[in-house]
């Protein structure tokens, strides 16, 4: 409604945070009619009225708004208990009611949500593409398909928290004084400055794959930890309860953020389930002996025609699409 607008505007004049644009709007208002200029004063009056709402007890919005009826309801007598008539076509209350509510704002999102203000909430659908989010303190995230990111605000101080549900892939910036620390369902990796990935299913296992600098792995209720350097990998298996450290080589954790594959002598049937899972297409061999050859090779943002080109060049072998979608080698050979 128009009013609650230049009341709102009003507000602001208070806080000082009223720009030259609404100032000037402010007064055309004002200088409308004699009603207009009444709602301002009612409202710098109820203003003055609510400087006994207290922000050290606990809110209770209800018993702050009867009290503040009560002292304008007295205000409205004068001295020898005579009242004020007030224009019947204002309802005083309710410009009460809606100064109160600015008044009060502050204080809830201060009581409910802390000084560090609200933990902004991201999140992408089965039909997404991953997500780059940029963070407050300029780190920068890609969150992946079904995964959602809840993260620090620009006023938050202390350690940089981040809570994540599914996979996502992170650049900190570094800040030595400021730890980045990212809690999942089932623990937490703490960094200063890296980049890495995390995966989780939320409920059996957690796994980080570190592509620079180092962080700390540790499951929730542990105090047993990891620590990981580039091209580790640590898992936790809340199943086995275990917490195993691999890697020292590249590996294709982060794929489905950089597009590369690096294959070092992995086995064919191990390529090709994650050339299937990074671009989302059945591959499989009519030979299954095939499975067992070895494969070096790395695919850096190329399509997936480019791949099996190069598949058909080492081995020999000739790819056919089924009806099904899906692709097949016939023939090759090992070597």
């Amino acid at each position: 409604m128009e009013e609650e607008l230049y009341i709102s505007f009003l507000q602001k004049k208070r806080s000082g945070t009223l720009t030259a644009a609404e100032q000037s709007e402010l007064d055309d208002w004002l200088a409308q009619s004699p009603d207009n200029q009444l709602v301002a004063r009612q409202v710098e009056q109820a203003w003055e009225l609510s400087g006994g709402f207290s922000q050290e007890v606990a809110l209770d919005a209800n018993a702050d708004f009867e009290r503040l009826a009560r002292r304008i309801a007295a205000a409205e007598l004068g001295p020898a208990g005579k009242v004020v008539a007030m224009r019947p076509k204002r309802n005083w209350l309710a410009i009460a009611a809606a100064v109160l509510l600015l008044v009060a704002a502050p204080l809830v999102l201060r009581k409910y949500l802390g000084n560090d203000s609200t933990m902004e909430t991201v999140a992408t659908n089965e039909l997404a593409a991953p997500k780059p989010i940029e963070l407050p303190d300029g780190s920068k995230v890609w969150l992946n398909r079904q995964s959602t990111l809840q993260h620090f605000t620009k006023n938050s101080e202390g350690e940089r928290q981040i809570e994540l549900s599914g996979e996502a892939f992170f650049e900190v910036a570094k800040d030595p004084k400021r730890p980045f620390v990212v809690k999942t369902a089932l623990g937490e990796v703490t960094v200063l400055g890296t980049s890495f990935n995390v995966s989780t299913d939320g409920s059996t296992a957690l796994e980080v794959n570190v592509s620079t600098g180092k962080v700390r792995l540790q499951p929730n209720n542990s105090s047993e930890h990891l620590l990981l350097l580039a091209n580790e990998t640590g898992v936790f298996d809340q199943n086995k309860n275990s917490l195993v450290k691999s890697g020292g080589a590249a590996n294709n954790t982060a794929a489905w953020h950089t597009q590369k594959l690096v294959f070092d002598n992995t086995t064919l049937d191990s390529a090709l389930a994650q050339i299937s899972a990074l671009h989302k297409v059945g591959l499989s061999v009519e030979n299954e002996a095939m499975l067992r050859c070895p494969l070096t090779v790395t695919f850096d943002k190329v399509p997936l025609e480019t791949i099996l080109e190069t598949l058909q060049a080492l081995f020999g072998a000739k790819v056919e699409k089924l009806d099904s979608g899906e692709y097949r080698l016939k023939g090759g050979r090992c070597g």
